[in-house]
């Protein structure tokens, strides 16, 4: 049951990420700043909760 949650909650974390990043490039992904905190504090988000 934990292993279902743990991947539950990747998935929405990597579904928050691809939503935040959709049709961006890396050029415009490594200057908006804003974005770029909100994609790692999610990657980290999924492993502390």
């Amino acid at each position: 049951m934990k292993n279902e949650v743990v991947v539950s909650k990747m998935l929405t974390y990597i579904d928050k990420i691809l939503r935040y990043t959709e049709g961006m490039v890396y050029g415009t992904f490594v200057v908006n700043e804003l974005v770029m905190e909100a994609c790692v504090f999610n990657l980290e988000n999924w492993r502390i909760r």
